[in-house]
């Protein structure tokens, strides 16, 4: 039971290895990805945001 978890571990971590912080953040389950937390987050502490930006920066490496 313990290898099989290592293993898959191992597999994870080898995906998110070779990803940038924009792809990571993209993620599957929303549109806007986890940029949608960052956003929510700046929004309550009254800062301004812009995820396009944000996108443009960090997926393109910029």
């Amino acid at each position: 039971m313990i290898f099989i978890f290592v293993n898959i571990l191992k597999q994870e971590y080898q995906l998110l290895h070779k990803m940038t912080l924009g792809k990571y953040m993209e993620g599957p389950s929303h549109n806007d990805g986890l940029w949608i937390a960052v956003f929510e987050i700046a929004r309550r502490l009254n800062l301004s945001m812009n995820i396009q930006e944000l996108k443009a920066r960090y997926v393109n490496g910029s």
